[in-house]
C-alpha cells in the first residue's frame, strides 16, 4: 500500500466500543493480552549495592518521560545479574512495547536492545506474527487519556495489568499496520521539524526581547532626549 494514498475506507462498523467507535469493516478488534504478553517489571533492594551498577539496562518511568524518540536505546540505570535474580523483573526482546503504569501513565517506548523495567513499566512483548511495534505503540500513543482514566489507586494513580491486557486496540491486516506506521513516522517527523524550527525562533526573539531590555535599560540605546 503507498502510504500516501491513504483516504477515508470504503466501510466501517461499529464493533471498537467506547472509546474506538466506528472502524474500517475489514478490521478486526483485538485486547491487548490477544496480541501480546505483558510482563511486570520489579526493583532490586535499593540498599543492596551489589544489585547496581551492572551491565543489564532497566527502564524506568523517567527514561520513558525522557525519550525524545520513539525507541530505547539505553538506560539511565543499570543493574547486576545479582539484581536481576533478586526481584521479579524480566529481561524482555527487542522490538517489545513499554508503557509506564503509573507517574504518570501512558509513556511509551519501542526497545532497541534487551531490557528489563522497574514496577512502574509493563512491557508488552508480541506476539509478531500478529502485530506490528510501530503500530501498536501509535496505537496506544493515542489512547493515553483512555488509559489514564482507567487508573486506580489512593496513593497513586495506576494502570493495573489486567486493565492493560483487557484494553481494546484497533487491529488492520499486518501489511496495513506497516503502511499506517511508515505513514505515521513519516508526517510526524515532519510536524517535529515544524515544531523545532518555531522553537528555534522563539527562543530567538526572547533573546532579542532581553536584549532590548538590557540596552535600553543600561542606556546602551537611547529611545527619547534628556528632559530638562
Amino acid at each position: 500500500m503507498n502510504v500516501q494514498s491513504i483516504k477515508r475506507y470504503e466501510a466501517y462498523k461499529n464493533n471498537g466500543g467506547e472509546w474506538l467507535g466506528d472502524v474500517p469493516a475489514h478490521w478486526e478488534v483485538t485486547r491487548v493480552k490477544e496480541i501480546s504478553t505483558v510482563v511486570n517489571g520489579a526493583t532490586p533492594k535499593s540498599s543492596v549495592a551489589e544489585n547496581w551498577d551492572g551491565e543489564l539496562p532497566w527502564v524506568t518511568t523517567d527514561d520513558l518521560g525522557k525519550l525524545n524518540t520513539k525507541f530505547i536505546t539505553d538506560t539511565k540505570r543499570k543493574i547486576t545479574a545479582k539484581g536481576y535474580a533478586s526481584c521479579g523483573t524480566s529481561i524482555c526482546p527487542i522490538g517489545s512495547v513499554v508503557i509506564s503504569g503509573r507517574a504518570p501513565i501512558g509513556h511509551i517506548g519501542i526497545l532497541s536492545i534487551k531490557a528489563s523495567s522497574n514496577q512502574g513499566c509493563k512491557t508488552l512483548v508480541l506476539r509478531h506474527k500478529a502485530a506490528n511495534n510501530l503500530f501498536i505503540f501509535y496505537s496506544l500513543l493515542s489512547s493515553k487519556s483512555k488509559l489514564e482514566a482507567l487508573g486506580r489507586g489512593t496513593t497513586f494513580i495506576e494502570l493495573s495489568t489486567k486493565e492493560l491486557s483487557l484494553f481494546n486496540l484497533p487491529m488492520p491486516p499486518l501489511a496495513e499496520q506497516q503502511a499506517i506506521a511508515n505513514y505515521l513516522d513519516e508526517k510526524t517527523a515532519h510536524i517535529d521539524r515544524i515544531v523545532a524550527t518555531i522553537n528555534s525562533q522563539i527562543d530567538k526573539h526572547k533573546e532579542l526581547r532581553l536584549t532590548l531590555i538590557n540596552d535600553v535599560v543600561t542606556g546602551k540605546i537611547k529611545v527619547c532626549e534628556t528632559i530638562e
